[in-house]
């Protein structure tokens, strides 16, 4: 196998742990049969698992410009608010997929946050190189990071 096809094939992994860590409407569930969609979180989880969807197509591809590298900003912005949107338990919003044990394990959710927050600056720097391995790599780091979390604070669909 050349390089080529190692390259290509880490890119599908990590589009696909991408989509099915983040990806609702990618899995046939639409955002109106899930959530409230002026629910600041769902919001959020939708700009996630929109833009690393894209972003693992698009690299994938072709080397990342522009466009990837602003959605992998986004990615990053989102990552950074995190704390904040779960501040508190009830935000007054339906279909609310957030666990009790986020605020019972805040220890534990914000060390995952922080973890995520990492990831995702990794990203925004490994697009910045030529590197078509260092995007893969930090494609899946961000994938696993989101399955880490939801694991053990979000609630299976219903």
């Amino acid at each position: 196998m050349d390089q080529g096809s190692t390259t290509s094939s880490q890119l599908a992994a990590a589009f696909i742990v991408a989509v099915a860590m983040l990806g609702l409407g990618a899995l046939g569930v639409t955002s109106a049969q899930a959530h409230d969609e002026n629910d600041p979180r769902h919001m959020a989880m939708e700009s996630l698992s929109k833009n690393m969807e894209t972003l693992g197509r698009a690299i994938r591809q072709a080397p990342p410009g522009d466009a990837e590298h602003a959605r992998a900003a986004e990615i990053a912005d989102v990552a950074a608010r995190m704390a904040a949107l779960f501040e508190t338990e009830n935000p007054g919003h339906n279909n609310n997929r957030a666990k009790p044990e986020i605020w019972s394990d805040w220890a534990g959710f914000s060390a995952k946050i922080d973890e995520f927050q990492t990831v995702t600056t990794d990203l925004v720097a490994a697009l910045k190189d030529d590197d078509s391995a260092a995007w893969s790599a930090a494609m899946q780091a961000v994938g696993r990071s989101c399955a880490s979390c939801h694991r053990p604070y979000r609630t299976p669909r219903r």
